[in-house]
C-alpha cells in the first residue's frame, strides 16, 4: 500500500468506530456483567474472522476479568473444529452453534455473537435456541445490523459496509466489554465485602 492508502484505511476504521452508540455498548456490558453476577456462562459465536474475535473474547472474559481467582465462565462455540465439522457434516452447518447451545447452556446464561452481516443462518439458529432457553443475548454487528439486530436483547451496530473496518471495530469493542465486566465485577465484590481493595 502507498502511504495515502494506509492513511485512508486507518481513517475508515476510525469512522467506523465513530458510529458506535456508546449507550448501546454500556447496556451490553451491563447485561454481560449481570450474567457474571448470577454465575452464568457467556457463550460466544462467530464465523470466519468473527470466529477468531469470538475466541479472543472468550479468552479475555476468562482471564482478564479474574479477580482473586474468580473469572468469568466464557466459552467460544467457534473453537472446537472437530465438533463444528461433525455437526456440519452429519446434520447441517446451520446448526453447528444451536446444537452446542442446546447441550451446554442453561437459562440465565448469555450469548454473544460477532457478525458483519447479522444474517448468517447458523447465527440465527443459535439465536432461536437462545430465545427458547431464556438466554441474555448481545450482538456486535455491521452494516445495518441484519436480522440479528431485531432478534437480540442488546445489538451494537457498526454502521459500515467494509468488513475489515467492522471486524477491527469489533475487536476494539470486545476489549471495551471485557474492561466493563471486570470493573463491574470489582465494584460488585467490593460493595459486598468480598475484596477489600480494588485490584488494578
Amino acid at each position: 500500500m502507498m502511504y495515502d492508502e494506509v492513511e485512508e484505511w486507518l481513517a475508515g476504521a476510525r469512522r467506523a468506530l465513530d458510529t458506535v452508540d456508546v449507550t448501546a455498548v454500556t447496556r451490553a456490558g451491563q447485561a454481560l456483567a449481570n450474567v457474571r453476577f448470577r454465575g452464568g456462562t457467556i457463550f460466544v459465536i462467530g464465523n470466519g474472522g468473527s470466529a477468531s474475535t469470538a475466541n479472543h473474547f472468550a479468552c479475555d472474559l476468562q482471564k482478564a476479568t479474574a479477580i482473586e481467582g474468580r473469572g468469568t465462565r466464557a466459552i467460544s462455540l467457534s473453537d472446537n473444529t472437530a465438533l463444528l465439522t461433525a455437526w456440519g457434516n452429519d446434520l447441517s452447518f446451520d446448526e453447528v452453534f444451536a446444537e452446542q447451545l442446546r447441550l451446554l447452556a442453561s437459562p440465565g446464561d448469555g450469548l454473544v455473537l460477532f457478525s458483519v452481516s447479522g444474517s448468517s443462518p447458523n447465527l440465527l439458529s443459535a439465536l432461536a435456541v437462545a430465545d427458547e432457553m431464556n438466554l441474555t443475548t448481545v450482538a456486535l454487528l455491521g452494516k445495518d445490523g441484519g436480522r440479528a439486530a431485531h432478534l437480540v436483547d442488546h445489538p451494537v451496530v457498526i454502521s459500515s459496509n467494509d468488513y475489515g473496518w467492522v471486524e477491527s471495530a469489533h475487536v476494539v469493542l470486545e476489549h471495551v466489554l471485557t474492561c466493563y465486566v471486570r470493573k463491574a465485577m470489582k465494584e460488585h465484590l467490593v460493595s459486598n465485602g468480598a475484596v477489600h481493595e480494588i485490584v488494578r
